[in-house]
């Protein structure tokens, strides 16, 4: 048996592939969990959902109360996380 080896440049490829292939690769990569669920394709570039958020009131909202949990009476835990259920 013989073994082939290819090499392959990770910038022609992905320059190569239009949207359709982004969808496609980042759907499989998911599946198989290799890309965490919250990642998207934007413009081409692989991202985070929250990252098209940054710098907006509601990210900032998400920072502050994920850096201060420590700081939150139960009350005020119990409902961001049944918030997080709800949604």
């Amino acid at each position: 048996m013989r073994t082939v080896e290819i090499e392959i440049d990770i910038d022609d490829f992905l320059s190569a592939m239009n949207s359709r292939d982004y969808d496609y690769l980042l759907k499989c990569l998911k599946e198989d969990g290799y890309v965490d669920e919250s990642v998207i394709i934007k413009d081409g570039v692989l991202t985070s959902k929250l990252t098209l958020y940054e710098n907006s009131d509601y990210y900032n909202a998400l920072l502050k109360l994920s850096e201060n949990k420590h700081r939150l009476s139960t009350d005020e835990e119990e409902l961001i996380i049944n918030l997080g259920k709800k949604l």
